[in-house]
């Protein structure tokens, strides 16, 4: 009985405790998070993976960054991937991953040009909002269990006020599936639970949490969301 997770570096790094695995009805885990991982991805990879794989027992999402987006321009040819390579600011992507008459420069250009048009995040986060709808509707009709949350976006309210458009969110908030966007962000979660000493501390070595504070949040989420 299998626990699919998907999403970013923040999912993928996360080694779920047998207790965690244990409460969600599973025996084991399949982590297709990848690095630098957009809700896009998330998307097409849970999908693609019920085409390849007898169904999950339960399928955990954590919500990573809503600027993210994916462009098919690799060369991998992926069993799960395809040619998709992940598109965020910053991209620390490589010549040898792109298709032969692809260059790194001009995607560089691409993502700057795509970036610089977006006027505001609400942009993202709208269709974000469509992303979980859809997900969540795919989810729902293969009648298996799910659970997502904001990993890293802490979302605003205020940030939605005076945007038309959105009403589409009370779908999402009437979804007991889906954890209040607004309430709750895994990794401040994780990060409150730290100690001063350790907060310092992470300030300077680490990019992602520890495997403790991950059993931090297995716990509160179990005991609040499931």
């Amino acid at each position: 009985m299998d626990l699919l997770m998907n999403g970013c570096s923040y999912t993928a790094i996360w080694k779920p405790s047998e207790k965690f695995i244990n409460a969600l009805g599973c025996d084991k885990v399949n982590n297709i998070a990848l690095d630098g991982g957009s809700f896009q991805r998330v998307c097409r990879s849970t999908v693609e993976y019920f085409a390849k794989n007898p169904k999950p027992k339960f399928v955990l999402i954590p919500i990573t960054f809503c600027y993210r987006w994916e462009l098919s321009v690799g060369n991998q040819n992926d069993e799960m991937e395809g040619n998709w390579l992940p598109m965020r600011t910053n991209n620390n992507l490589k010549q040898e991953q792109m298709a032969q008459d692809v260059s790194k420069e001009k995607i560089d250009r691409l993502v700057d040009n795509y970036y610089g048009c977006i006027q505001n995040d609400i942009n993202f986060i709208d269709k974000m909002f469509t992303d979980i709808i859809m997900l969540s509707s795919f989810l729902e009709n293969q009648g298996v269990p799910y659970l997502m949350f904001d990993m890293c976006n802490s979302f605003n309210r205020e940030d939605l006020k005076n945007f038309k458009g959105v009403d589409k969110l009370s779908l999402i908030e009437s979804n007991k599936n889906i954890v209040d966007l607004f309430t709750f962000c895994g990794n401040s979660y994780m990060w409150s639970q730290l100690t001063t000493a350790q907060q310092e501390k992470a300030n300077k070595t680490m990019h992602h949490h520890a495997s403790l504070a991950y059993h931090i949040l297995e716990k509160h989420i179990i005991e609040t969301f499931i």
